[in-house]
């Protein structure tokens, strides 16, 4: 109830009345839209109506009304009470238009309206979908909602729709009623509270009220009736001395106002739970009728002023001043309340605030929203201590919105809160926390162990994924598993969780000691067929030729790999005939490695040309192409050693490896890096013949130059790029035919080459 200034009244803009025609409708809402905002983008604008009626066409609400009408309201709703915003506005009119009968994905919101309306559409259909289950374990559901709230414009446009979802609930059934009148008062009246929309917290919690406790509510109302007229008349005889006070101050006309006051009764759910629940009457409430004083000015100095000249008409009721001023309230809201005993002893609550507080406490962070355009994350607005910093730290950041660029300050609420989990749902509404980045594997693997080793397909909210797939909050997973379906080695390259990958890691650990003993079993029976004197000198000259120094490693291929196992089979029918070979010569054996020449080629091919292997060249000897060298297999690296290096038997010796003989055609490396450790004298000859050599052969490259010794002997390590062993013998004899260096030797060799 505005009571100053009266004359001087801006008639507001009625919220329009919807349901008449698309294009009528759209009419009246883009005139409210330009009312409030001289920026908007009336193409978007209508093409998100478009779409919206579109995806609606035919369909009706439980009113009778055209769907289409509900986000409309929604819309209205934001564009009035929090702040416009196209992105906003748009979000709201298209936040149902996915799984509508007109068939609209989200990739089709994403190419239309872009990435930013998309996400936010795509979480309000999560939510609402959310909503329509049954969810236990109330804490997780409300994680579940805050995982989903990753942009404020999310909050803003929920609640909006909350909002209006309340104003007609009278046409669900009575059950249905409860449960939303619940959550809304559970959760969306919270959140509405702690971002400062105080307006539509009041009137969610009055509309939950009613649902939810109806006699109460009715009691209220029926004791407000009965005096509302009295109270009316009596807030202006409490506050024309106020008014005739302020007016001298600001030396101000009704026409040019620098003050406004208005006067309210206290909403029906404030009274019932400042009063009933606590067992005491309404007429001991100070501040069921108040007057709140609103100062066109942002100097908050004249707030304690105007405190001031209203406690010199009227005494102060002790122990009622609280000042928000200097000390904000959690969700940012500030103002001077104190109750003061007005004509008759009549207690009455009066608030002093700026403007740009009024627009805070009544829009909460949508006031300061409005200036500043652009993805502004925010994953809850609950109890949680970790989520109210991070809401101080969010208002911390806007209010320095003047000397701090947006993009900075957008870079401010990057860190979220709820970022290191996310929470899915099963096909029947249990929720299960996942660390972030989790896949569709890692949930499989997280309902049971037997349930991932089975599992041959996933179904993310309903629609087929691959098992690589990354989980999102509010994501309704279903495994799809068989009983013949086992583990691939490679989903330890995607799976996150440690549950997972030790759960594969596991399985492969049996299977291979399995695949062991079915590989040993073949070895020994292929053995019975022979004459062989002993076996375990037999096993050791045949894993050697065939490139298995290791047992495990020699068995579990023999199982699995044919080849190998012909290889085998084939080595003993060849030297069978040798009873001598089979009955102790086993070092003649050695002499024979031809027979496994044609598997290890093979072999090594398989190796080299699958895409999955990492190459490298040792550094202990720097193997180039064309020279005879070998490859170390751990793994999915393969690391390639010159045949002569001095460490390969040690490595291979050592860690038990397999090594395969390096085809370098299937290298597709074109430039290797080699050392040569050059000594001469003087040290500028030296210095010449090497800037020689690279005048001479421009395809050598010098890498790295590093000298050694420079005393009686000038020494220098250089390391060259080079394309082959030809490139590498070209560049040591043409050093050496200069009688200033003395020593030309690879690297890694401890020999003169």
């Amino acid at each position: 109830m505005l009571l100053y200034p009266l004359k001087g009244k801006q008639k507001s803009l009625s919220e329009p009345k919807y349901g008449r025609s698309p294009e009528k409708d759209y009419s009246s809402f883009a005139n409210f839209c330009e009312y409030f905002s001289d920026k908007v983008d009336k193409d978007l604008l209508k093409k998100a109506f478009i779409w919206c009626v579109r995806a609606h066409q035919n369909e009706l609400r439980k009113s009778g009304e055209p769907y289409y009408t509900h986000p409309l309201e929604v819309a209205t709703i934001i564009v009035k009470n929090i702040a416009y915003d196209d992105t906003m506005v748009c979000s709201a009119l298209l936040h149902d238009v996915i799984g509508k009968s007109a068939g609209t994905t989200i990739d089709d919101v994403r190419s239309e309206f872009g990435e930013t309306i998309a996400k936010i559409v795509e979480s309000l259909y999560k939510i609402s979908f959310l909503e329509r289950q049954t969810i236990g374990r109330d804490e997780y559901y409300r994680l579940l909602l805050l995982s989903l709230f990753t942009d404020v414009r999310i909050i803003m446009v929920k609640i909006a729709d909350r909002l209006h979802d309340m104003r007609t609930i009278s046409y669900l059934e009575p059950e249905l009623q409860h449960k939303i009148a619940d959550d809304t008062m559970q959760i969306y009246c919270p959140f509405a509270h702690r971002f400062g929309l105080g307006a539509i917290k009041s009137e969610l919690e009055d509309l939950s009220f009613k649902v939810l406790d109806k006699k109460n509510f009715d009691f209220v109302v029926k004791r407000l009736k009965r005096s509302r007229f009295e109270q009316e008349r009596y807030l202006i005889l409490f506050t024309d001395p106020i008014i005739k006070k302020l007016e001298n101050i600001f030396n101000g006309s009704a026409t040019e106002a620098k003050f406004e006051i208005h006067g309210r009764v206290k909403h029906i759910y404030s009274i019932y739970a400042k009063t009933l629940l606590r067992q005491k009457d309404i007429d001991e409430l100070y501040d069921l009728i108040a007057v709140r004083v609103i100062l066109k000015t942002n100097n908050i100095e004249l707030c304690y002023k105007v405190f001031e000249e209203i406690n010199s008409i009227y005494e102060t009721v002790d122990g009622t001043y609280k000042d928000y001023l200097k000390n904000p309230k959690p969700n940012g809201y500030q103002s001077i309340h104190c109750a003061f005993w007005g004509p008759d002893s009549q207690k009455v609550e009066v608030q002093i605030r700026t403007q740009r507080m009024h627009e805070i406490a009544e829009k909460g962070i949508a006031a300061h929203y409005r200036y500043k355009r652009g993805l502004v994350p925010a994953n809850s607005v609950l109890e949680d201590p970790r989520i109210l910093r991070w809401m101080n730290e969010v208002r911390g950041l806007l209010d320095r919105v003047e000397e701090v660029p947006i993009e900075k300050l957008l870079e401010g609420f990057s860190s979220g809160i709820l970022t290191d989990e996310i929470y899915v749902l099963t096909p029947t509404n249990e929720i299960k926390v996942l660390p972030k980045g989790a896949t569709a594997l890692d949930f499989a693997y997280y309902i049971h162990t037997e349930i991932g080793n089975h599992c041959v397909g996933i179904k993310i909210n309903g629609h087929p994924k691959p098992l690589a797939f990354e989980l999102s909050n509010g994501d309704r997973v279903e495994v799809i598993t068989s009983a013949k379906s086992t583990p691939d080695i490679e989903w330890l390259k995607f799976v996150r969780t440690s549950k997972a990958s030790s759960s594969i890691v596991k399985y492969f650990k049996r299977r291979k000691k399995l695949i062991y003993q079915k590989g040993k079993e073949i070895f020994n029976e292929i053995l019975t067929n022979y004459p062989v004197h002993n076996k375990s000198k037999a096993f050791e000259v045949v894993s050697k030729l065939s490139g298995y120094t290791n047992p495990d490693d020699f068995y579990y291929n023999l199982f699995l790999n044919t080849e190998l196992h012909s290889a085998v089979e084939q080595f003993f029918q060849n030297v069978s005939q040798h009873t001598s070979l089979l009955n102790g010569q086993y070092d003649e054996l050695l002499k024979v490695a031809s027979l496994f020449n044609s598997f290890r080629k093979k072999e090594a091919i398989k190796i080299l040309s699958n895409p999955d292997n990492k190459l490298s060249f040792s550094t202990c000897c720097y193997p180039v192409r064309g020279e005879k060298s070998l490859g170390v297999c751990h793994l999915n690296n393969v690391y390639i050693h010159r045949s002569s290096c001095v460490e390969l038997s040690k490595i291979v010796n050592e860690n038990k490896y397999q090594t395969i003989e390096i085809n370098w055609d299937f290298i597709p490396t074109k430039n290797f890096v080699v050392g040569l450790t050059i000594e001469g004298r003087p040290k500028i000859s030296v210095i010449d013949r090497l800037t020689q050599l690279l005048n001479q052969f421009k395809e050598i490259i010098i890498n790295e130059v590093n000298i050694e010794k420079d005393n009686d002997e000038f020494v220098m390590n250089v390391f060259f790029f080079v394309r082959s062993e030809h490139d590498l013998t070209m560049a040591k004899n043409f050093l050496r035919s200069s009688p200033q260096i003395h020593n030309v030797r690879r690297i890694g060799e401890p020999h003169r080459n």
